[in-house]
């Protein structure tokens, strides 16, 4: 590919020269559980937002703006269903990849 070629490209794509975003550490990171588990989500960056879904849907389009089942996380989660959470950080217009939790309900059939 020439330089023209790339640098063009590089016009094209958002973030392209932007520095990486980390993924958020998600705590605990999945498992079964009794009772209600209450679970946080960490941004190991300066700057920018963690957003999650409690659907397993990704909070990110892929146009790249905010899903509209995202949420903005501020305080732990209390989780008492079986879900996947999905997790990514926005900082400015960037992304970090997304992170995951699988999280199980587990029933007493006794």
């Amino acid at each position: 590919m020439s330089a023209r070629a790339i640098a063009f490209l590089l016009v094209l794509v958002p973030g392209a020269l932007a520095q990486p975003v980390a993924v958020p550490r998600i705590t605990p990171d999945g498992g079964s559980f009794a009772s209600a588990e209450l679970v946080e989500i960490q941004n190991l960056n300066s700057a920018g937002t963690i957003f999650f879904s409690v659907d397993g849907s990704d909070p990110r389009t892929p146009f790249g703006t905010v899903a509209q089942t995202a949420r903005s996380y501020s305080d732990p989660l209390s989780i008492n269903r079986s879900t996947h959470v999905p997790a990514r950080v926005k900082s400015g217009t960037n992304w970090s990849d997304v992170v995951s939790a699988a999280f199980s309900m587990e029933h007493d059939f006794s």
